[in-house]
């Protein structure tokens, strides 16, 4: 594991590359996109988890914080979806330098899985591979969720995050967010661009949602030939464990994704 910087001097960028343990005739890379808030802390191990397995089967893996965020340089007022799409072609650039490879795999969860996907239809030759586990596929339902999960969050834990929303005035969804923010996220719509996507794509559920009709339709329909939306019985790692999962990892889904990646 290598912390280092990246970036411009104005967007210092914060990361962490788990090297290949394992050598393979051809290099490979990884780029991990996090998602956001308090899903960000809870998935971390997991991800981390992730990066490792990868590194194990041969992959140099970046995982960073997106600007405004984590170890990062900015603060959350200056937070804009288009900015975070930038960290990610950043950080693609820097792995494709650190691994001297011309093209990565993005992996992303929930609204990180939204950004890569983005990213990854905008005809960029260098992302060989897309997995999208758990992606915000509305940016409404996204919202819808993150209110319901963080309000069921404070049910269990009242006394503490009373005191957290008191001290963090204008909270919504366990974080402050700007107007601007919430105007971006809320303008997500993958169905919108599933025909763009890379044929070599994993989409990976492990909690239904209503949008996953239309979803699953357009994956389908796509011109490469049809991308499946495969669904995984597993915990849910963006959510605070609870008494029965503390501890333990979504194997099944990580497994998945390793497997695909490096078979």
């Amino acid at each position: 594991m290598t912390p280092l910087y990246f970036g411009t001097g104005q967007r210092r960028l914060f990361g962490v590359l788990d090297p290949a343990q394992a050598r393979s005739s051809q290099a490979q890379a990884a780029v991990i996109c996090y998602p956001w808030g308090p899903e960000y802390i809870f998935a971390h191990r997991a991800l981390r988890y992730l990066s490792r397995q990868l590194a194990a089967r041969g992959f140099n893996v970046l995982r960073f914080d997106y600007y405004g965020s984590g170890d990062s340089a900015g603060n959350e007022s200056e937070v804009r979806l288009c900015g975070w799409r930038q960290d990610i072609v950043a950080a693609i650039e820097e792995l494709k330098d650190i691994s001297d490879v011309k093209a990565v795999a993005l992996i992303g969860l929930r609204l990180g899985a939204s950004l890569a996907a983005q990213i990854a239809a905008s005809c960029r030759k260098d992302v060989a591979a897309l997995v999208l586990w758990d992606p915000a596929i509305s940016g409404p339902e996204h919202l819808e969720v993150l209110e319901i999960e963080w309000t069921e969050m404070a049910q269990r834990h009242s006394t503490y995050l009373g005191h957290e929303r008191e001290r963090r005035r204008g909270a919504r969804y366990g974080l402050p967010i700007s107007e601007e923010l919430a105007i971006d996220v809320a303008a997500i719509d993958l169905i919108s661009i599933a025909d763009k996507m890379p044929s070599r794509t994993l989409c990976l559920s492990t909690k239904p949602l209503p949008s996953h009709a239309a979803w699953r339709a357009a994956l389908e329909a796509h011109p490469g030939g049809p991308i499946g939306l495969e669904s995984v019985s597993d915990i849910h790692p963006w959510v605070e464990a609870d008494l029965e999962t503390v501890g333990q990892l979504p194997l099944a889904a990580i497994g998945r994704i390793t497997g695909w990646l490096a078979p």
